[in-house]
């Protein structure tokens, strides 16, 4: 089914206005439905017939809201996710009463480079839940640990499909491109790679003698200058009822969700 038919099936439960303007779908499979405003979204969440229309089995999946504790001792944190969660909303509980943690999670980097200490991304499910550990951090083995909005649009993604910036492979579209020389297969099944000849590295994106992935490519360079500018320029706190907006871009629905227009849902 093409977004248009889905907007055209969501929009059929409410001849009286238009309560669904856009559709994009995740690389998970879930969709994120784009309303015209915050009241929009709110007559979807609460006449949802329109999901059957869109496949056999659906939900709203509730609004999350990630933040970044950092330098989380890794040893501290229980494998197991629900007794991290216990744990934690239990120790927070004379700062936080109300915490509720949705999702606990390391970034992929903590496990590739068995990191001792790292940022923990931790999911709650109010904006107001999110800011409160923002502005006064989160209780973790003792201390007090800084917390920052997670804005996942601040991170340098490239594909090692196509080599292209800007999303991850299995999300990616494009054709094959080798690492090394560029040409229409995977780095490992290169036959140029083993000779490491100069002349035979060739950048998927800029053309240049050097690995898609080599830190001195103008490509690689612009592409780092634009997450350093979203990072620089990312927004404090989520938004609230109070007004605070946050910047919204391509890579992340992590903050555009808190918008109060855009609803992610999964069909089934």
């Amino acid at each position: 089914m093409s977004n248009q038919d889905m907007l055209v099936r969501i929009n059929t439960h409410f001849p009286l206005s238009t309560k669904a303007v856009g559709i994009k779908r995740l690389p998970s499979g879930d969709l994120i439905v784009q309303t015209p405003h915050k009241e929009a979204k709110k007559v979807l969440q609460d006449n949802q017939k329109w999901l059957v229309d869109l496949g056999k089995s659906g939900a709203i999946l509730r609004d999350r809201f990630p933040v970044f504790v950092h330098s989380v001792r890794v040893d501290n944190i229980d494998q197991d996710e629900d007794k991290a969660r216990q744990h934690i909303q239990s120790e927070n509980r004379t700062l936080y009463p109300d915490l509720r943690i949705v999702r606990m999670a390391w970034p992929k980097s903590t496990a590739i480079k068995q990191k001792k200490y790292s940022s923990l991304i931790l999911e709650v499910d109010t904006p107001e839940q999110a800011n409160k550990l923002i502005q006064n951090g989160l209780c973790e083995g003792g201390e007090i640990k800084r917390c920052e909005l997670f804005e996942s649009g601040c991170k340098l993604t490239q594909c090692y499909k196509c080599q292209r910036y800007g999303h991850v492979a299995r999300a990616c579209r494009g054709v094959v491109r080798c690492t090394y020389c560029a040409k229409g297969h995977t780095v490992k099944d290169c036959p140029l790679k083993e000779a490491q000849d100069i002349k035979d590295k060739k950048c998927a994106n800029c053309k240049g003698q050097h690995e898609a992935w080599a830190r001195n490519c103008p490509v690689r360079i612009q592409e780092t200058e634009r997450v350093n500018e979203i990072y620089a320029n990312r927004p404090s706190l989520y938004e609230t009822g109070q007004g605070l907006a946050p910047i919204l871009t391509n890579q992340s629905y992590s903050s555009t969700l808190s918008s109060g227009s855009l609803l992610k849902c999964s069909i089934g």
